[in-house]
């Protein structure tokens, strides 16, 4: 498992913590942070679910949003060559 701890010391003094884990599946680096998690136990299990969700599709589903190349070649171009003054 990775599972991590994170401590920091604030501005005033205190310490402080968190637990966070990376791992990395069909190339692709998962990384999270579990903020309320209070030991490494519980950090190990929310690492274990986010697996599951990972594997059934359930989390960071393909996005289908469209590409910059070819928002320019359909939108933008087009738009370009009829409202800009040519030198």
């Amino acid at each position: 498992m990775a599972v991590y701890k994170r401590t920091w010391t604030t501005g005033d003094g205190k310490k402080r913590s968190h637990y966070f884990f990376k791992f990395m599946i069909d190339g692709v680096t998962y990384k999270e942070t579990v903020k309320g998690a209070r030991t490494k136990a519980q950090a190990e299990r929310a690492e274990v679910r986010r697996k599951e969700e990972v594997y059934s599709g359930k989390y960071r589903k393909a996005d289908n949003s469209p590409r910059l190349a070819d928002f320019v070649e359909q939108v933008y171009l087009p738009w370009a060559k009829d409202n800009k003054r040519t030198a």
